[in-house]
């Protein structure tokens, strides 16, 4: 058993989801264990439990805490005094593109989640989408439909799916990023 850790270094929410979100990306939701998220914090499996009641509930956390992340870039660009209606649309493409490729592991179980036993766990993506949505109508020149705003997140993910796999840096795809944010804003203008 893992020695008890001191109380200035008390285990938290945050530490375990990071622990969770390195084991899940290595090994897969179903082939990580509470007692394996232990081990990895150097802790016993009753101070995880002590946060959360099960893996899925570590797993809904930290699905969560990436649509957090997501949906304070997408609300930064909503409230950016600055610039032009057609400059946020730009920006808020090109922010939801650089999250997905800043944020693999996250990304991949916000957006490419298969197993059915999680889904109706994870609740945060509606409110992501909806906020999306509603950004995209309120800054689009024309009327804007839900189909229309669907398809912008799909054109979207289909971007971040494919350079997610070549393992490209933010930095490399600046130029398509900027390019793919201008082209699918250009297609609501």
């Amino acid at each position: 058993m893992a020695p008890r850790r001191k109380t200035e270094d008390e285990l938290t929410k945050n530490q375990i989801i990071e622990a969770a979100k390195k084991l899940f990306a290595e090994k897969g939701y179903h082939q990580v264990s509470m007692r394996s998220l232990a081990r990895e914090l150097g802790c016993s499996h009753g101070a995880i439990y002590y946060h959360f009641p099960n893996k899925a509930a570590v797993f809904t956390a930290f699905i969560e805490s990436g649509f957090q992340l997501l949906n304070a870039r997408l609300t930064a660009v909503m409230e950016e005094t600055s610039l032009t209606k057609e400059e946020k649309l730009i920006e808020l493409f090109r922010r939801f593109l650089t999250f997905g490729i800043e944020y693999p592991h996250h990304y991949e179980a916000m957006f490419h989640l298969k197993d059915d036993e999680l889904r109706h766990t994870v609740h945060a993506s509606y409110e992501s989408f909806q906020l999306f949505g509603e950004a995209i109508q309120n800054l689009s020149v024309k009327p804007v439909s839900q189909r229309d705003a669907w398809s912008c997140l799909f054109a979207l993910h289909g971007f971040v799916s494919f350079f997610q796999r070549r393992g490209q840096t933010v930095q490399e795809l600046k130029v398509m990023i900027d390019h793919h944010a201008q082209f699918l804003a250009g297609s609501l203008q």
